[in-house]
């Protein structure tokens, strides 16, 4: 369940973040919730299959939850922050 919760925000994220900015490339910030083996592997796809769809290529950047918080809180000028719930 949680995965499924996970994927759908990720979907409705990438496909917000192509349209909306319609850049080619993407940095998603993504926050540790299961081991490495577990998740690396499922965002790797993830990423893939949406630059095949889109055109879209998606970076990822594993960030720890007191890092995240610290730059969703404070963004420099150069970031767009989207939020999901």
């Amino acid at each position: 369940m949680l995965k499924k919760i996970i994927f759908l925000s990720l979907v409705v994220f990438f496909l917000y973040a192509g349209l909306a900015w319609a850049q080619e490339t993407i940095t998603f910030w993504v926050m540790p919730n299961a081991p490495d083996d577990v998740h690396l592997s499922w965002l790797e796809k993830t990423a893939a299959d949406f630059k095949v769809k889109t055109g879209v290529t998606v970076n990822y950047e594993i960030v720890g939850w007191g890092d995240a918080w610290s730059r969703i809180s404070m963004p420099s000028s150069n970031q767009s922050v989207m939020f999901l719930r």
